[in-house]
C-alpha cells in the first residue's frame, strides 16, 4: 500500500538489505551465514524506527456514496485501504441474513470448518491444516454464545449456492478494474474471537453483513519489525501484535505507524495487495471477502514478496508439482496483465 504522509518511512536501503537476505533465507533456510545476514538487517530497522518514538494509530479513510471511478482513482491505483460506509447497506444478504436466518435455512446441514497455521488463535495449529466437520446449526449456537470455533476462507457459496444470490455481483464487479478471479469466502466468528497478521496477493473487497469487526493494517513497508517465517503458502503470517508487543521476539513493534478501522453492517473495506491485516470481532459476526487477482498491484505493492510467491523455496510437506503449478499460475497472470495493457495502447485506451 502507499504509505501515507503521516506515517514513518525507513530507508530504501535498510528496506533493500532486509528483503535480499529474507529472499536467500527461502532457499537457504538452515545457512547460518543468511540468518546472521536478516538479523543484523532487521535490528538496524529496529533501530531506526525507535529513534521516531512510538508508534501511531491512524484512522482508515471512510467514505460514502463514492463512485466505482473515484474508488479506482482514489484508492486502487494507489493501494490505499477505505471503508465505504453502508455501501452494501441495501442488499439482500445485510436485509435477511442473521444467526437465526441460517438456522433456519440451514441449520440441519454439516459444514467443514479448517484452520490453517498462523490466521488462527488456536494455538495447536502448528505446521499443517487442520480441519473438522461438524453441525451447521451447532456450529452457530457456538458462535452466538462465545465459542473459539471461527469460520475463515470457507467457500459456503459452493455448499449453499442460495446465499449468492443475495450478493450484489454488479456492484461488485464494477468497482475495481483490471481484476480477475472474483472469488467469494465466508467468514463467521464469535465475540472475542480474531484472526491474526497476513498479508497475500490478492485485492479484496470485504462485506460486513453482521456484528462489528474492529481490523489493524501494517504496511508491508515494515516487514522487517512483522519478521515472518519463510514459506511457500499462499499467504505470510506474522504472530505479532500490535495490541499488546512481544518486544522480546519483535523488537520495534511499539514503533510502528499502523491503521485502524471498524466496520458495521452493510460497511464495504477495500484493502490492497500484501496489506499486512488482523480482526478481532467485537460481537458475533458474519462477512464476505471477495478477492482479485490484479497482477500489476501485485507486483507494484511488494515485488520481493511478488518473487516468492511465484518462485519461493517450497515449504516443507508441499509437492514439487504444486509449487511448480502455483508459479506458472502466478506468471501467466503476470502475462496476461501486460498483453493487455499492451492491446490498450495500441487502441488509444479503449478495451
Amino acid at each position: 500500500m502507499r504509505m501515507p504522509s503521516m506515517m514513518r518511512t525507513l530507508p530504501l536501503r535498510q528496506r533493500a538489505e532486509f528483503n535480499a537476505a529474507f529472499t536467500l533465507q527461502h532457499y537457504a533456510r538452515r545457512s547460518p551465514v543468511v540468518g546472521a545476514a536478516r538479523e543484523r538487517a532487521r535490528m538496524r530497522i529496529v533501530e531506526e524506527l525507535r529513534r521516531g518514538g512510538p508508534g501511531r494509530a491512524i484512522p482508515v479513510d471512510r467514505v460514502r456514496d463514492i463512485t466505482p471511478e473515484q474508488f479506482r482513482s482514489r484508492y486502487l491505483h494507489h493501494g490505499v485501504p477505505v471503508v465505504m460506509e453502508g455501501a452494501a447497506a441495501e442488499w439482500a444478504c445485510t436485509k435477511r441474513w442473521s444467526f437465526d436466518d441460517w438456522r433456519s435455512r440451514f441449520g440441519a446441514e454439516d459444514i467443514e470448518l479448517v484452520d490453517r497455521p498462523g490466521l488462527t488463535d488456536e494455538e495447536y495449529v502448528d505446521a499443517r491444516e487442520l480441519s473438522e466437520k461438524m453441525n451447521f446449526g451447532a456450529f452457530l449456537d457456538q458462535v452466538e454464545s462465545g465459542g473459539r470455533k471461527y469460520m475463515r476462507f470457507s467457500p459456503l457459496f459452493e455448499r449453499f449456492p442460495a446465499l449468492a444470490d443475495d450478493v450484489n455481483w454488479d456492484w461488485l464487479r464494477a468497482m475495481p478494474d483490471r481484476s480477475f478471479g472474483l472469488n467469494a469466502q465466508l467468514f463467521v466468528g464469535g465475540a472475542g474471537s480474531r484472526t491474526g497478521l497476513h498479508n497475500a496477493m490478492t485485492v479484496f473487497l470485504f462485506v460486513n453483513v453482521v456484528g462489528v469487526k474492529r481490523w489493524t493494517f501494517v504496511p508491508n513497508h515494515y516487514l522487517a519489525v512483522l519478521d515472518p517465517p519463510t514459506h511457500a503458502r499462499g499467504y505470510n503470517s506474522s504472530d505479532a501484535l500490535i495490541e499488546a508487543p512481544n518486544l522480546e521476539r519483535y523488537p520495534g513493534l511499539d514503533s510502528v505507524d499502523y491503521l485502524e478501522a471498524v466496520l458495521n453492517p452493510g460497511d464495504v473495506l477495500f484493502n490492497p495487495s500484501w496489506n499486512w491485516h488482523s480482526v478481532r470481532n467485537d460481537s458475533a459476526t458474519i462477512g464476505i471477502r471477495f478477492g482479485m487477482i490484479r497482477p500489476s498491484t501485485m507486483l507494484l505493492e511488494s515485488p520481493t514478496l511478488a518473487f516468492l510467491r511465484a518462485f519461493g523455496g517450497r515449504h516443507e510437506g508441499v509437492p514439487l508439482a504444486t509449487s511448480l503449478r502455483s508459479a506458472g499460475d502466478a506468471a501467466m497472470a503476470i502475462l496476461r496483465q501486460l498483453t493487455d495493457r499492451r492491446t490498450k495502447v495500441r487502441l488509444g485506451g479503449r478495451a
